[in-house]
């Protein structure tokens, strides 16, 4: 198999994990009454992680437009998950950050996402686990200097 058949091969597999991850975590997450899309709940875990934190800025962390970002971000706060407020670095941007009660709930999702996966993979060794988190660090690692590289050369 040439490099380009095995790069486009390693795409198919990557967006076809993503789907199935999206196939058996989401009926899992809504009977326990967390009605968040996958990318919804990526979005909650950064700004928790942030305290306060840009559009922008989460746009490029996911990789998605700004408009993408506006239209999750405004799912999120019609579920009360998130609101948008003027950054106290400079108040003519908008930050947006989790509702006072929304850590607890976090952490109860994630840990539920942790326990239903592990079990899910448990036929994986953590040796295993350990070398494909590695090897999607490097393979992101490489996309992203990629795309930084791209726009740097526009610019």
């Amino acid at each position: 198999m040439s490099s380009h058949e095995q790069v486009l091969k390693l795409a198919r597999l990557i967006n076809r994990a993503h789907r199935a991850f999206q196939r058996l975590m989401q009926p899992i997450m809504e009977e326990k009454g967390f009605n968040l899309s996958l990318t919804e709940m990526m979005v909650m875990r950064l700004v928790s992680e942030e305290q306060s934190v840009r559009v922008s800025h989460l746009s490029e962390k996911l990789g998605v437009p700004p408009s993408t970002m506006t239209s999750i971000l405004d799912r999120l706060e019609d579920k009360n998950i998130v609101r948008r407020v003027r950054s106290r670095e400079d108040r003519r941007a908008i930050a947006v950050e989790l509702v006072p009660d929304m850590e607890e709930r976090k952490r109860e999702m994630y840990q539920l996402l942790a326990e239903e996966l592990t079990e899910a993979l448990k036929e994986i060794s953590p040796e295993r686990v350990s070398q494909m988190v590695a090897d999607m660090e490097y393979f992101l690692e490489k996309l992203m200097n990629q795309q930084k590289g791209d726009r740097d050369g526009r610019e």
